[in-house]
């Protein structure tokens, strides 16, 4: 027997799952609830049980991207032992998420400027969930390897923006093996300083 949180979040994991192909596919303005509704095969009064608009879904949509995201740098980061291991991993799993997503990744800033600040208060949450991350890992570099960074949470927080502009030109203008290479250039100049 399913129980009714169950069908609640399958019905709601449904919702989720038809309108972010249609946030991908055609944009937050073009998308309606009736496209939403019809692609996740109910109705549009369904939508309104579990969501409050549209901007609703996508705040949603946005939080349970960043969770998962974090979650998978968090894990990636934790499995390795030393500094190099662990910077390596920050940087290559977020860029695996960002190929994996990136049809998400390439409009996600022009529908976050249409939405209401709910959107945007997820994806600056998502940020600096990366950051606290990032920092986390420069304050173990401080511990274990005498760094001496004396903000870690500035120099992550620069770090992260900067790779988010990194992470923007590669969606733009490079392919799989540019991206690729890009990445192993940008862990070099990195892992220049620590020799």
């Amino acid at each position: 027997m399913v129980e009714k949180s169950d069908h609640f979040d399958e019905k709601k994991k449904r919702i989720l799952d038809a309108a972010s192909e249609l946030f991908v596919h055609f944009g937050f303005k073009k998308t309606t609830l009736e496209d939403i509704a019809r692609r996740a095969g109910m109705r549009k009064p369904t939508l309104y049980y579990y969501f409050k608009s549209k901007e609703d879904i996508f705040s949603t949509f946005v939080r349970m991207t960043a969770e998962e995201s974090s979650d998978r740098i968090r894990a990636a980061v934790k499995k390795e032992k030393d500094l190099r291991g662990k910077i390596s991993a920050f940087v290559k799993t977020r860029y695996q998420i960002m190929r994996e997503k990136k049809s998400f990744y390439s409009v996600k800033d022009d529908i976050l400027t249409e939405l209401s600040p709910m959107a945007l208060k997820e994806a600056e949450a998502y940020f600096q969930v990366t950051v606290d991350i990032l920092a986390d890992i420069l304050k173990y570099g401080n511990e274990h390897y005498d760094l001496e960074i004396e903000s870690p949470e500035l120099v992550a927080m620069v770090a992260v923006a900067g790779l988010g502009g990194i992470d923007q030109a590669f969606l733009q203008y490079a392919n799989e093996d540019m991206l690729e290479k890009g990445m192993d250039i940008l862990l070099e100049l990195i892992f220049r300083n620590f020799d």
